[in-house]
């Protein structure tokens, strides 16, 4: 009976004792966590960085269905494009707002629409024209974003949407026709289509800004090829060796310069 009680005893002492072994300590815990705390504040840069890309990414993305749907509607109106008119650089496609009815513009005049029509949800969303950095734009939107207040957010090349010839009957008079592809006289690769609203303001010059992805001056520009580039557009030129907002050749100072050198 005597061992019995022995071999128990030191049974139970073996499991107290394994029981005992030392663990973290309180400091030891709070290193732990202020590493964590480190990395994840760390990370968290990163985290934004990536998400800006994803959405800069997924408007490109829109601005290359703009591209194809006006291929297609060229190809329906005789490599034509539509005739101008009030504000049709805005209006060419996307929802039909509210929030600002101009003078002169024909809403209801959306001639890209049909040729984006499963990117069109109904009547109230057009998520195609709508960049995932929309916001307003001080001084023109007032207290809505672009795509609230026009409806979309790419602007489209006004000077695509007419062409100026002198009437030789009348050669102080300007009539104003539509724009055909063989008016073109510049690489498709080199002349602006549309992009993020920023373009227009940067080349004019504008002291409006919409800055869609946070940096003033580099924006999603589609071209008439149909590719679109991340880039930037100089502030006041409206043509460079880079890109052209003019479909008619134009020849620059510095090529000019250089041929003469």
């Amino acid at each position: 009976m005597s061992r019995h009680w022995v071999w128990h005893f030191k049974r139970v002492k073996w499991q107290v004792s394994d029981l005992a072994q030392p663990g973290f300590t309180i400091i030891e815990l709070l290193v732990v966590i202020a590493i964590i705390a480190v990395l994840v504040a760390m990370s968290l840069p990163m985290l934004g960085d990536a998400q800006a890309t994803a959405r800069a990414v997924k408007c490109s993305s829109q601005l290359r269905q703009i591209g194809v749907a006006w291929h297609l509607f060229l190809g329906d109106h005789d490599d034509t494009f539509p005739r101008w008119q009030g504000n049709l650089q805005w209006f060419y496609g996307g929802l039909h707002p509210s929030a600002w009815n101009p003078a002169g513009a024909t809403l209801q005049y959306r001639p890209l629409n049909p040729y984006v029509s499963r990117k069109l949800v109904n009547e109230k969303e057009a998520p195609l024209f709508r960049c995932p950095d929309d916001r307003n734009i001080p001084g023109v939107t007032r207290q809505y974003t672009a795509y609230e207040y026009f409806g979309n957010d790419y602007l489209m090349n006004a000077a695509l949407l007419y062409i100026s010839r002198d009437d030789p009957q009348t050669p102080t008079i300007w009539e104003f026709e539509s724009l055909q592809l063989v008016d073109v006289s510049i690489p498709y690769s080199q002349l602006i289509l549309a992009g993020d609203a920023q373009w227009y303001y940067s080349i004019n010059d504008a002291r409006w800004d919409a800055h869609f992805h946070n940096n003033q001056d580099v924006m999603n520009v589609l071209f008439l090829d149909g590719h679109v580039t991340y880039q930037q557009i100089k502030r006041g030129q409206v043509v460079t060796n880079a890109y052209s907002a003019i479909p008619q050749r134009v020849i620059l100072i510095e090529e000019k310069d250089g041929g003469q050198g």
